[in-house]
């Protein structure tokens, strides 16, 4: 007899798969600025951490609308907001991401357990919460 996993390790195990995804993304991309980096984060009110992975380039953005705000230079932005005024390198995020998982076996062997342990999860959200959409 073989248990069913936890919503809780299933977290744990996207969260590792993660980290293997980007440590192998980040050793292989052409350029730092695509270094994507996980943080755990308080929202305001709340006390629990939220775990965040981003890009180098947009943490980069993120602060810098922080500093521009702080110094009264331009209103600061939401971080869609700001998503949106860094679109193109995260189009060209994605391509590497595409190319280099195509030319690098164990990059894309780590995408597709990624892949799966997310759809598990959320089949599992989505059958927990069915009735709440009736």
């Amino acid at each position: 007899i073989v248990a069913e996993k936890t919503t809780y390790t299933l977290r744990l195990e996207v969260e590792r798969a993660e980290l293997q995804v980007f440590t192998l993304f980040n050793e292989l991309n052409s350029s730092d600025e695509f270094d994507i980096q996980c943080t755990r984060e308080t929202s305001i009110g709340s006390h629990f951490k939220k775990r965040d992975c981003q890009a180098s380039f947009l943490s980069k953005a993120i602060a810098k609308n922080a500093q521009d705000s702080l110094k009264g230079i331009d209103v600061q932005m939401t971080k869609s907001q700001i998503q949106n005024e860094v679109f193109e390198k995260s189009q060209a995020l994605e391509q590497e991401m595409l190319l280099l998982s195509q030319e690098h076996e164990d990059l894309f062997k780590a995408l597709v357990k990624l892949s799966q342990l997310t759809g598990e999860i959320e089949s599992r959200q989505s059958k927990a919460f069915s009735w709440f959409r009736r």
